[in-house]
Order: structure tokens, then C-alpha cells, then sequence
């Protein structure tokens, strides 16, 4: 932290904004008598985060949240858990078992990349897409036809 103590003002905006993560907001509660009169209040808000003395109680105080949420991870794990294993929705048990495997790193593709193995051996995609449109252009015709 810096050498100058902070005000209460300072640690009230520094507490408000890590746990936010709202500059305005803090501002607004930390120093409401100068909320309103001041003509640009994002600036204002924004310079106080580069306040040196701010700056540092902000990272103490993110520093122990970060510390509260890693001793609370256990019993978080153990909830999801117990829910992808005992609810009574799928859409939960589904839900819960997604958490874990993103836990664990376990993502989905981000990207799907189509190949054109198999029966179409190594015909390009765009072909592929060409002959499944036609189908489907010949299948309404045929549907057509019958209707009619």
C-alpha cells in the first residue's frame, strides 16, 4: 500500500469497486455529497482507480475475496455435485455435469471443422452442399407434384 493512510471515502470507493467492479457506483456511495455536483462523474470515478493509495486497497481487498472464494470452492464443488448426481430435472443433472467438465477443462469445441470423409470421399464441402440442396429443391417438386 501507499505511505498515506486512506480516508474513509477512499476505502468505502475501494471496497464498493471490488466488489462491483463499478467505478461510478463506488464513487456515487463513496462520495455522494460530491456526486452530484460533479460535472463529469465517469472521469472523476475513473481517476480515483489510478490514485496510488486506492489502487493498492483495491488489490488487498480483491486479494481477499480471491481467498474467501478458493475456501469456498469445496463446498461449491461437492453442491454440483450432489446435483448433477440427485436432481430431479435432466436440465439441472445436464446443467451441473457441463460445470464439472468445464471445471476439469473439459469444453466443447469451440469450432466444428466438417471434412468430407466417408461416402463422399474427397468431394469438397461446398459440393456436398450443392448436391444436399438440390435434394431437398427435388424433394418439394416431387411433394408438389402429388398435391396437386
Amino acid at each position: 500500500m501507499s505511505d498515506r493512510k486512506p480516508t474513509k471515502n477512499e476505502i468505502l470507493f475501494a471496497k464498493i469497486y471490488a466488489e462491483t467492479g463499478d467505478a461510478i457506483k463506488a464513487y456515487k456511495e463513496a462520495y455522494e455529497e460530491n456526486a452530484g455536483k460533479v460535472k463529469y462523474l465517469n472521469q472523476t470515478a475513473y481517476k480515483k482507480l489510478n490514485n496510488p493509495t486506492i489502487k493498492a486497497l483495491i488489490e488487498e481487498i480483491q486479494q481477499g475475496l480471491r481467498a474467501q472464494l478458493v475456501m469456498l470452492a469445496p463446498d461449491a464443488l461437492n453442491n454440483i455435485y450432489d446435483l448433477a448426481m440427485n436432481a430431479e430435472s435432466e436440465k439441472v443433472r445436464l446443467e451441473a455435469s457441463k460445470e464439472i467438465m468445464y471445471g476439469a477443462g473439459l469444453k466443447p469445441a469451440e469450432e466444428v471443422k466438417l471434412s468430407a470423409a466417408g461416402i463422399f470421399g474427397g468431394t469438397p464441402v461446398e459440393d456436398i452442399r450443392d448436391m444436399i440442396r438440390q435434394n431437398i429443391d427435388n424433394t418439394d417438386e416431387q411433394t408438389q407434384e402429388v398435391k396437386n
